[in-house]
């Protein structure tokens, strides 16, 4: 069983290892693919509900294809630029 003493020893040294480590590298947030909104609209159980990206469900779309293809490069270029990785 551990004692007070112990858990606080442990407790400190993870604080100081925590606050240790540098800054995130990246500064700046990404820029995001942009993603057109349309006027889409359902009616739902005799509500209208807005769905501006319904053209996303096009998946073959040029257009959606597109935005697939520009969101996966921003993936792959955030986790290459991961140290730990």
């Amino acid at each position: 069983m551990n004692s007070p003493s112990q858990l606080g020893g442990s407790v400190a040294l993870g604080l100081l290892f925590m606050f240790s480590l540098p800054p995130s590298t990246h500064a700046e947030p990404p820029e995001y693919p942009q993603a057109r909104r349309s006027d889409h609209t359902d009616m739902l159980h005799g509500e209208s509900v807005a769905d501006p990206y319904r053209w996303m469900e096009e998946i073959d779309a040029p257009e959606t294809r597109r935005w697939i293809e520009a969101q996966s490069a921003l993936t792959r270029r955030t986790l290459d630029a991961l140290l730990e990785r």
